[in-house]
């Protein structure tokens, strides 16, 4: 595992050269990246709003662009895995109590995923026929669907 901060834009160009001297040719890469710090918009926590997009949505696409243009004249596939509700440490994060308890107690009103479900996810982008390419899927609970 390699830590980086991945909102930045010379730490992933970093991140991907020293990998690679590191380690050699990437075979497979897990970006896992989140944060979760919701707060009611009323509140005008926008921060912590604009932190969470910034994490969440910005960093991620911009490492998988990076890869993308780093790798495109390879065999090298990227895929952006977007999980719903996985019953994880980040209901920790939100600051704001009403809320934060919300999340916290969402497994007793549906069924989260399991950090496994997301591996299982992962498992099968990388195990698909070396011409196919899944670029983005989505993993929710079923009740979530909804």
């Amino acid at each position: 595992m390699i830590p980086t901060d991945i909102t930045d834009t010379d730490a992933i160009a970093a991140l991907v050269e020293d990998t690679s001297a590191r380690f050699g040719p990437v075979d497979i890469l897990v970006d896992n990246a989140g944060i979760m710090l919701a707060n009611p918009m009323i509140e005008g926590r926008t921060d912590e709003w604009q932190r969470m997009i910034e994490l969440n949505l910005t960093a991620v696409l911009n490492l998988s662009g990076a890869l993308r243009a780093e790798f495109a004249s390879s065999a090298v596939r990227i895929t952006d895995i977007k999980p719903g509700g996985v019953d994880t440490e980040l209901a920790g994060h939100i600051s704001h109590p009403a809320l934060r308890e919300r999340i916290m107690t969402a497994p007793q009103r549906t069924r989260l995923l399991d950090p496994d479900d997301v591996a299982d996810t992962i498992a099968y982008a990388v195990t698909r026929p070396p011409h196919v390419c899944l670029s983005h899927l989505t993993v929710m609970p079923i009740g979530q669907a909804r």
